[in-house]
């Protein structure tokens, strides 16, 4: 079952930057709402500013895994590939992708955020989440919530 695990994670790998290859970076100030009001999101809008999403090391990612709902669409778009990548390797990253996009799906901002995505990033965005379930699924207490997001990231409405 390792090799399985270990080909379905390098095919999510290249689905995920094959889908984002071309995916256009956010505008100068636009990585994050309001940064001039807030000097959190100021900092988030330094840290990721003139980064392509494949130059933003690990560290960053995880010092703001709970920042995701500071990043613009446009922002979010953007460097959402890094942060599924370091998702696969990092689970506390990986829950909190997890939550936000419960959160947005619960609050309909979901809809909003994914609303500018091309079909192929939704369909990685998918396939991330539903590795996370599948890669639970034999778990002690499996989660049916990866499943769930990933039913939901595909919809557009």
């Amino acid at each position: 079952m390792a090799a399985r695990t270990t080909a379905a994670r390098s095919n999510l790998i290249a689905a995920i930057e094959h889908a984002w290859a071309e995916t256009p970076p956010p505008s100068e100030g636009g990585i994050s709402y309001n940064q001039e009001l807030d000097d959190e999101r100021a900092e988030l809008e330094a840290s990721l500013r003139g980064r392509h999403w494949r130059e933003v090391p690990r560290e960053t990612l995880f010092a703001w895994r709970t920042g995701l709902a500071g990043l613009s669409p446009a922002g979010f778009r953007y460097y959402l590939p890094a942060f599924l990548l370091a998702g696969l390797e990092n689970a506390e990253i990986g829950g909190f992708l997890l939550y936000h996009f419960e959160a947005g799906i619960e609050n309909g901002s979901i809809v909003q955020k994914l609303s500018s995505f091309s079909t192929a990033e939704r369909e990685a965005l998918r396939a991330f989440f539903q590795l996370m379930a599948a890669e639970q699924a034999d778990s002690v207490h499996p989660s049916k919530d990866w499943q769930a997001v990933a039913e939901a990231v595909l919809a557009k409405e």
